[in-house]
């Protein structure tokens, strides 16, 4: 594409479209958002969806780095940023994200995340409860969600957080502190019953718990997560992905908005020996499953349409095989925007495997935990730069 010439007068104001032109080339959000702050006309034209979507049009960007729970480091949770990442490099305690918030803690331990929000699980808690607290490192917010009264902490299975503007999935929010949090356990006197909690923002308390119907007890049967528990989240249901030890695999979604419960049953060959975690298609419109057989080979498996009779299928969308193998590699967490999958080898060294490209960068940081928890923070960077011009227009 021919470079546009700016053709103005020593002192004359540029036209729009030059602005927009200046903007496009920019390539960090920090330079963005100072241009904006020059004037009313440059916050507009920044703000603009177009020129946001030059600036990042690779969803990979949206990964920015890890939140871990590496605590044998005597720092407790701590942001450990990912090969190139927009929020700098360098590893920062969670409290360095809320300096105006007091007291902020940073013995918790990180559970999930969604649109660059995570959910954080406190430490020491009441006797009886869960106590857990919201995290937006961006804004700068912490929120401390009421106590969830339970008997026994042992029995939760999953977490969510998914945030909302309205009652869709935030892909576009303008309001980034609306969330809604999910949490489901097993019942404590009965084996194979389950119980929902959730919990709004804007809301005094958690809402009454439900059980789950009976056809989702049947297909969790003998099933466990296949891996840490927090979900993928898309269009507003959190997904768990629950595997047993034949080859059926069960991805359970709830609703966060209706509390609606569906378990959807697959079977992908040879599974049984391979590390599996779920994401999302490219798109982020359909669920997609990556595969590892713990040498070099990764499969990518992705989600179809409903068909009109109500059955979805798969299809094995991707193979992957990596240049050499790495050595008692363990998946670790799977970005659902970016598609960006974290993996640690037996030198506890961590590399980011990106399934579009098939490209392998390793994290600078160094890892000493090999069972450290490690949640991806992902910021769609066009969505959230617009929220927050359109504040200052």
């Amino acid at each position: 594409m021919a470079e546009t010439t700016v053709a103005a007068t020593a002192g004359a104001a540029p036209s729009e479209d030059a602005i927009r032109e200046i903007l496009a080339r920019l390539e960090e959000p920090s330079t963005l958002v100072r241009c904006a702050a020059t004037c009313r006309r440059w916050r507009a034209l920044a703000a603009e969806p177009a020129v946001l979507r030059r600036l990042w049009p690779d969803p990979g960007r949206s990964f920015v780095g890890v939140f871990t729970n590496e605590w044998r480091r005597g720092e407790g949770v701590s942001f450990v940023p990912g090969p190139g990442s927009a929020l700098g490099a360098g590893r920062r305690r969670l409290s360095s994200f809320i300096p105006d918030v007091p007291g902020v803690p940073d013995w918790v331990q990180p559970l999930a995340s969604h649109h660059g929000l995570l959910l954080v699980r406190l430490f020491p808690r009441e006797p009886g409860t869960m106590q857990l607290a919201v995290c937006d490192p961006l804004a700068g917010t912490w929120d401390v969600l009421p106590p969830l009264r339970v008997r026994v902490a042992r029995y939760f299975l999953g977490y969510a957080i998914i945030a909302v503007t309205g009652g869709a999935d935030r892909s576009s929010s303008s309001s980034p502190s609306n969330f809604r949090v999910l949490v489901f356990r097993t019942v404590e006197e009965v084996a194979g019953e389950y119980i929902l909690h959730a919990f709004s923002s804007g809301q005094p308390s958690w809402s009454a718990p439900t059980k789950f119907p009976r056809h989702v007890e049947y297909s969790l049967e003998e099933a466990t997560i296949a891996h840490a528990d927090a979900a993928v989240c898309h269009g507003g249901v959190a997904h768990w992905l629950f595997k047993n030890s034949s080859e059926l695999i069960c991805i359970l979604g709830i609703n966060s908005e209706t509390g609606h419960v569906a378990a959807v049953l697959l079977q992908i060959p040879g599974k049984h020996h391979k590390q599996i975690r779920l994401t999302t298609t490219a798109d982020g419109a359909l669920l997609s499953i990556c595969t590892y057989d713990g040498n070099r080979m990764f499969e990518v498996w992705e989600q179809q349409q409903r068909r009109e009779d109500g059955t979805v299928s798969w299809i094995q969308a991707k193979v992957l095989k990596l240049r050499l193998p790495l050595e008692g590699a363990r998946l670790m967490c799977l970005g659902a925007r970016s598609r960006s999958l974290l993996m640690m080898d037996c030198h506890q060294r961590v590399h980011v495997l990106h399934l579009e490209g098939g490209a392998m960068e390793e994290m600078e940081d160094e890892f000493y935990d090999p069972n450290l928890i490690a949640v991806p923070m992902e910021i769609d960077w066009p969505s959230f730069l617009m929220s927050r011009l359109r504040r200052l227009v």
